[in-house]
């Protein structure tokens, strides 16, 4: 049996996937800082919180998978 052995596309598309949750998760802080400071109801304030919470979840899920 041959054990997985990741190709260099399959490095490349984990590694785009990769920026790209960093990236959403880093637009939400960066929104949800504004949303607070433009008096944001705490609905709102929520909604982003528990969607950089779910993504950074799914970061750390897949860098603990490779």
């Amino acid at each position: 049996m041959t054990a997985y052995s990741p190709s260099r596309s399959d490095d490349a598309v984990l590694g785009r996937e990769i920026d790209d949750l960093l990236l959403h998760v880093r637009g939400l802080v960066l929104v949800r800082e504004l949303l607070a400071r433009r008096g944001a109801s705490s609905t709102e304030l929520d909604a982003h919180d528990r969607e950089a919470e779910r993504l950074r979840k799914e970061l750390m899920r897949r860098l603990l998978a490779v």
